[in-house]
């Protein structure tokens, strides 16, 4: 599902145009990330014999991803951190800052809730 929604949110933005992804902890949103939002390396060999290394999927450099992690006892909220997984704390601050935001992930997870529901 996470593709489908990557896909879709590519499909409406502009060539050229990168995001910044705000997001839970949820692993799967990464791997969605990355393959519309990225190209392929081939990596350069470690030795002159061997087999040749397979090529992976590396995010473009002027990606940027942010998540929020939530630590949960006894269903209540303890903690909460925010953790930068692609490009600098820096940079995304500086572009949550041009709209007045905060890293948030109140649209991912009423989406989920409302997916859940149905």
């Amino acid at each position: 599902m996470a593709q489908a929604v990557l896909h879709q949110i590519a499909q409406l933005l502009m060539p050229g145009c990168v995001p910044l992804f705000l997001s839970d902890g949820y692993s799967p949103y990464l791997t969605a990330i990355v393959t519309h939002f990225g190209h392929w390396v081939q990596p350069p060999r470690c030795r002159a014999t061997g087999p040749v290394p397979k090529p992976r999927w590396m995010p473009l450099a002027e990606l940027l991803y942010a998540q929020v992690v939530k630590t949960m006892r006894r269903r209540r909220i303890v903690e909460v951190k925010h953790r930068v997984v692609l490009g600098t704390k820096a940079a995304v601050e500086q572009v949550l800052a041009a709209c007045g935001w905060q890293i948030n992930t109140v649209f991912v997870e009423r989406l989920n809730l409302s997916l859940r529901h149905r």
